[in-house]
């Protein structure tokens, strides 16, 4: 009885019980093993009966599995000619561009690994980031090459390979791009060369396939930084294998040979897992979109017409606002994820009426994750989805909440830290233990668990709820606190509203403490202080004293980070100062 007993307390637990696990087929006890297999070699095995079908497209330029697997060669014996062996470091201040991509392979092949940095970065940051990972080899796009042109002397740089977005692009485009496009003049060093010429340089056959090893780095990408500065993330073979495997069994109903609108950036752990290796692992025909603005999303589906997509809430916002969308039957596409931002009940309703009505099968599915578990832990799938949840975990992940910054688990409903453990989990954060081990912690049962900094709860059937970030928790003068989703839920929901942002802002009546401001981003018919009067007013008769905003202030946009979130960082800079008297 004791025994039965014990057993009954324990399953209440989401980590134990795993409910999530009754919507897989077989309780998802056939997914396969993840291989012992790089991620070269992984690529390599599943494209064998693909060879001559589209792998990634290009504005006009459609490579096959069969010349890709040829190019990933070509770019691994260059590579090794260039001196560049196991364990080196290669960084690629670059996008999306087929050149990259191969690249990601050919170095994992050789046992390199690929560091990608954000090309909008500044000189220093830039510089630094080079600098952490001992890299000697830099990849530059050609628009960034300025802001290494300043350190080309840096002591152990060997060689910095220059790219052009020409350089893949049929002859024509590639003629108009050049005519609109200046072409930056090299300087005359022996350690720039083009990229189209590094590429003839490499002695064939020289490359030599390093053997897959437990645990070994294939990338290194930062975090986004938005509580502080960006930290390296190590991603493992292991991690995306793992990502593409449960995509390829539960994630996506997909067959090889459908299509992938590819927006997210590659200098992020979400581009390079999801936007590449998953699609490839798929075998689908990738369209690779390096340029990508939210104003163009609605062209890019009337153009490419993509089977499926990912995307944050409000780039599907803008489909439906667009007048040829509107016309559109949009039955071929098949799945569409969202992530980053949460969806209001209203903007999921809204959303998910106007796909439906246009021939979509399927309700938008969330997801969450970060880049610590190599992008996803949880999505939606199909029908199994449940509105203002992010879906849930993936077949190979297990998901517990418990209280924060402890290993005690709360039960199965209870609100508390989420936490992820799993073969998804990086390996590190490049030389930087400490923070390794505030994030990752070993629990008494032994797991490695990432704890998220992530606020929410599992509900009975397995389905995660996200409230917010412990570190963006306002907590007022009188000890109350509350999250910025709280009040940002209900100020969606209002006529006119785009988008908003709730930050803190000094409490300037009390010596400490912070208050909620809601910062808005308007429909243009809109007049702002006329707007920003009647949603101060709706909150306040709607919400507690507590719970209320200080004021609503307009902002002509929001901005957005580069994987299309809303850019609360900067939002928090601008507003740091704001007297609301």
């Amino acid at each position: 009885m004791e025994n039965k007993t014990t057993e009954t307390v324990e399953m209440n637990y989401a980590s134990q019980a795993q409910p999530w696990k009754k919507h897989y087929k077989n309780g998802g006890a056939d997914v396969p093993a993840i291989p012992e297999k790089t991620i070269y070699q992984s690529i390599r095995d599943g494209s064998q009966t693909v060879l001559d079908k589209p792998a990634l497209y290009y504005y006009g330029t459609e490579i096959s599995y069969r010349e890709l697997m040829r190019r990933i060669d070509l770019y691994a014996d260059a590579y090794t000619t260039m001196g560049v062996k196991a364990g080196d470091v290669v960084s690629f201040i670059s996008v999306a561009l087929p050149q990259t991509v191969i690249s990601l392979y050919a170095l994992n092949k050789i046992g390199a690994i690929s560091s990608f940095i954000d090309p909008r970065m500044d000189v220093e940051r830039i510089r630094s980031f080079v600098e952490k990972v001992h890299s000697n080899i830099v990849v530059t796009l050609d628009r960034a090459f300025p802001k290494v042109e300043p350190w080309l002397d840096m002591p152990g740089l060997k060689k910095v390979i220059v790219q052009s977005p020409a350089d893949d692009l049929p002859w024509t485009a590639r003629i108009v791009y050049r005519a609109k496009n200046k072409t930056i003049t090299l300087p005359q060093n022996r350690r720039v060369i083009w990229f189209r010429d590094f590429e003839k340089t490499g002695v064939p056959g020289c490359a030599e396939e390093r053997p897959y090893e437990k645990n070994a780095a294939c990338a290194y990408t930062q975090t986004g930084g938005t509580t502080g500065v960006p930290k390296c993330v190590v991603l493992t073979n292991e991690g995306l294998n793992a990502v593409a495997l449960c995509f390829m069994h539960y994630g996506l109903d997909a067959r090889a040979g459908e299509t992938f609108l590819n927006i997210m950036p590659i200098f992020s752990s979400y581009g390079i897992v999801c936007g590449v290796h998953m699609t490839l692992s798929m075998r689908f025909k990738v369209f690779l979109i390096p340029d990508f603005s939210p104003d163009k999303f609605p062209k890019l589906i009337y153009k490419y017409r993509p089977n499926h997509l990912l995307a944050v809430p409000a780039f599907y916002e803008k489909l439906t606002h667009d007048p040829k969308i509107q016309k559109m039957d949009l039955s071929f596409v098949l799945s569409m994820g969202s992530g980053g931002d949460t969806m209001t009940p209203e903007m999921d309703k809204k959303l998910n009426t106007f796909f439906r009505e246009h021939g979509v099968r399927y309700p938008i599915a969330q997801g969450y994750g970060m880049s610590e578990v190599s992008s996803a832990a949880t999505f939606g799938q199909g029908n199994i989805n449940r509105t203002m949840s992010v879906g849930i975990p993936t077949p190979l992940v297990t998901v517990g909440i418990f209280k924060p910054e402890t290993c005690e688990e709360l039960p199965i409903g209870e609100s508390g830290e989420i936490c992820i453990s799993g073969p998804t989990v990086m390996r590190e954060y490049f030389a930087d233990q400490q923070a390794t081990d505030e994030l990752i912690r070993i629990h008494p049962a032994g797991k490695r668990w990432v704890h998220s900094g992530d606020v929410g709860h599992m509900d009975e059937d397995g389905f995660l709820f996200v409230s917010g970030r412990i570190k963006q928790m306002i907590t007022r003068f009188d000890g109350h606190k509350l999250f910025p989703v709280q009040i940002e839920t209900v100020i969606q929901q209002q006529p006119g509203v785009v988008n908003c942002l709730v930050v803190p802002v000094q409490d300037r009546d009390h010596g400490q403490g912070v208050l909620p401001l809601a910062v808005v981003e308007l429909s243009p018919e809109m007049d702002a202080k006329k707007t920003c009067k009647a949603i101060q007013q709706y909150c306040d008769s709607v919400m507690e004293e507590r719970g209320r905003p200080c004021a609503v202030v307009a902002m002509e946009q929001i901005p957005l980070t580069s994987v299309g979130k809303c850019d609360r960082k900067t939002v928090e800079a601008l507003y740091k100062d704001f007297d609301y008297r």
